[in-house]
């Protein structure tokens, strides 16, 4: 029969033997969470991947940790994804290896999530409500030149915004101007009749 290794164990003493042996040590350091930013697409780049397992099921799974990379409001900041190894969540794998610009051949291949690391793309997050706490939810990723044109058509729009905006107001000003030079027109008229009404 073989027995589980015990992680912690007590002698009723008041002190408590636990191993560490398994456990990855941070130094006391902040965690790494995945934060929360607003829903939309940021370009990123791969911090950490590694093989994992789901806590319920143990689904193995490929963990991504992403650093944004733009806009600079958000730069720096972690987003964090997990791409299931099961049959019908295998498309998220390929669609992101192909984001990051790995070619993904129609066999069977063999993955090693370290070689993603330091590769970039881009990612849709979207709110996710989790433990009564709303997180950002990677939902889709994408080649980052793709994302690059969105922001250049995003500028483009802004800019002719702003030129309507501009033409606007010039329209705006040269209304006021032309009824101030009617007004000024009318009140010399009325002075002029005013002062000929007193000659008579």
């Amino acid at each position: 029969m073989v027995t589980k290794k015990r992680k912690i164990s007590g002698k009723g003493d008041g002190a408590v033997v636990v191993d560490f042996g398994d456990t990855e040590s941070r130094g006391g350091a902040k965690g790494a969470r995945s934060a929360h930013v607003p829903e939309g697409d940021y370009a990123v780049k791969v911090k950490k991947a590694e093989l994992g397992k789901s806590s319920e099921k143990e689904t193995p799974g490929i963990f991504v940790t992403y650093e944004v990379t733009s806009p600079k409001a958000f730069k720096g900041k972690i987003l964090r994804d997990r791409l299931w190894l099961s049959d019908k969540a295998l498309w998220r794998v390929r669609q992101t290896w192909e984001a990051l610009g790995v070619t993904v051949p129609s066999k069977k291949v063999k993955l090693d999530p370290r070689k993603i690391v330091g590769k970039t793309c881009a990612v849709t997050v979207e709110d996710e409500e989790y433990d009564e706490k709303v997180r950002s939810n990677v939902v889709d990723t994408f080649l980052l030149s793709e994302y690059q044109e969105l922001q250049e058509s995003d500028d483009e729009e802004l800019d002719e915004d702003e030129d309507e905006e501009e033409e606007e107001d010039d329209e705006d000003e040269d209304e006021e101007d032309d009824e101030d030079e009617d007004e000024e027109e009318d009140e010399e008229d009325e002075e002029i009749e005013a002062v000929d009404l007193d000659s008579i």
